[in-house]
């Protein structure tokens, strides 16, 4: 039918992209993973909260960097997931990734 399940944007999305989304998927997931997150949610945040299905979440950057830093051309990723926190390995190495949400 061409719904959208699920629209995921990772990033700093303008909120005009998060507000067009939101009406036209059943959900929205917004994972931002930069320093900046804190003044980029603050600038959003009173037209996004208004919104049912919209789900805004940050990684620590140094979290982000460490996922980064296991990035291969060739990789075969492990993902475990477990109250809330993910454990994401590759080979001998693993990060821990513990987002937290930004909206309730």
């Amino acid at each position: 039918t061409g719904q959208i399940m699920h629209w995921i944007d990772v990033g700093q999305p303008d909120e005009r992209r998060i507000l067009k989304a939101s009406p036209r998927a059943d959900r929205v997931t917004v994972i931002s993973y930069t320093a900046s997150t804190p003044v980029w949610w603050r600038g959003i945040e009173n037209r996004i909260t208004r919104t049912r299905n919209v789900a805004v979440w940050q990684i620590d950057p140094a979290q982000s960097q460490a996922l980064a830093a296991l990035a291969q051309r060739n990789m075969q990723l492990q993902v475990t997931v477990q109250d809330g926190t993910l454990w994401v390995s590759e080979g001998d190495r693993s990060v821990e990734i513990r987002p937290n949400r930004l909206n309730p």
